[in-house]
């Protein structure tokens, strides 16, 4: 059997809504299937999450949330959709890892860019 090749890159897209944002993450298979929304409420960061059935992005939609709330101080919305058919463990840890180093690349240059 021909071992094929496995497409690891993840995209980070923000999306500046007035002083809040919305970011994108994608990979492999481009899709929704988790949304998390963080906010300031008295102080304190709220983290709201909607999963699809059988999707396992909200863990890391709502660390990326919480992540760029505190470090922006505006609301913000985070769409996951990462999938590769029958990815092994070592795959996803892979995606994952690369999610998170292309999202802090993305979020601080938001940070550098954006007027507060």
């Amino acid at each position: 059997m021909e071992k094929t090749s496995r497409n690891y890159d993840i995209q980070v897209e923000p999306i500046y809504i007035g002083e809040d944002m919305i970011f994108s993450v994608t990979g492999g298979k481009a899709h929704i299937g988790a949304v998390a929304t963080a906010y300031f409420k008295e102080n304190n960061i709220i983290i709201k999450c909607n999963s699809l059935p059988n999707h396992k992005e909200g863990d890391l939609a709502e660390e990326f949330a919480k992540l760029a709330c505190e470090n922006l101080k505006v609301s913000v919305t985070v769409v996951v959709g990462i999938h590769i058919d029958n990815a092994t463990k070592e795959e996803i840890l892979t995606l994952v890892k690369n999610a998170e180093i292309k999202f802090e690349e993305v979020l601080k240059t938001v940070i550098k860019n954006k007027i507060l």
